[in-house]
């Protein structure tokens, strides 16, 4: 009952994680309107912003929070950051993005990164997915004695 018990918890942190990680993407890509910052998109949100911002921060709070649930020596690191950055540059606004404008030009990014906003978005979910999966699975392989992979 007490394994139970823990799971709903860390079921919890997950769903609320999400939901913190939500707000806080999707204020400064105007993807959540608030009161506070009077910041207008360059490029329209589309449906499938919404998609990739939901995505993003359910997997990434999911990836902590089972983390967190076996309490895993490995903290978040290299790879679980170029997931959540891949889809971080998904749902934002390029032009919008200085960083990206001063690194690649505007030209470059409407060029280049507006085409593949998509694909980095399936690419975010497919590092983010592997790492939830591998995060599982070797918990799995402790619990019945046999050799982890890393």
């Amino acid at each position: 009952m007490v394994d139970v018990d823990k799971k709903i918890k860390y079921a919890m942190i997950a769903i609320g994680l999400a939901i913190v990680l939500f707000i806080i993407l999707g204020i400064p890509t105007a993807l959540v309107p608030n009161p506070f910052l009077n910041y207008v998109r360059m490029i329209p949100a589309t449906p499938l912003d919404y998609f990739f911002l939901a995505t993003t921060s359910v997997l990434f709070a999911v990836l902590i929070s089972l983390k967190l649930y076996y309490k895993s020596e490995k903290q978040v690191g290299a790879k679980e950051l170029a997931g959540g950055a891949a889809g971080f540059i998904t749902f934002s606004c390029p032009i919008c993005n200085m960083l990206l404008v001063a690194l690649l030009g505007g030209a470059t990014i409407m060029a280049f990164i507006e085409p593949l906003r998509p694909i980095l978005g399936v690419i975010s979910i497919a590092i983010l997915s592997y790492l939830i999966y591998n995060t599982l699975h070797c918990k799995e392989c402790v619990a019945t004695g046999t050799t982890t992979v890393t």
